[in-house]
């Protein structure tokens, strides 16, 4: 399946969709995470709070990008919030 499946059937609210793109970048966001803040802690409630606020918003992607740059732009943005 590829990321545009993925975000159609999360959009479905498929359980096993979600996981998926989980599974696909939580260690990549994580080692960003770490970067721009220095502490684990923030770092992880920063990936929470992105993911919580990726899967209840995912109707906003419009496929005018790839999703990947689409989910590390608002990691971006949620970071300089912490």
């Amino acid at each position: 399946m590829n990321e545009n499946e993925l975000i159609e059937q999360c959009r479905k609210q498929d359980a096993g969709a979600y996981k998926k793109l989980y599974d696909l970048y939580h260690q990549p966001l994580l080692r960003t995470a770490m970067r721009m803040l220095k502490q684990q802690q923030d770092a992880e409630d920063a990936v929470q709070t992105t993911f919580l606020k990726l899967f209840n918003n995912i109707d906003s992607f419009k496929f005018q990008s790839k999703f990947s740059t689409y989910f590390f732009k608002s990691c971006y943005k949620l970071f300089f919030l912490v």
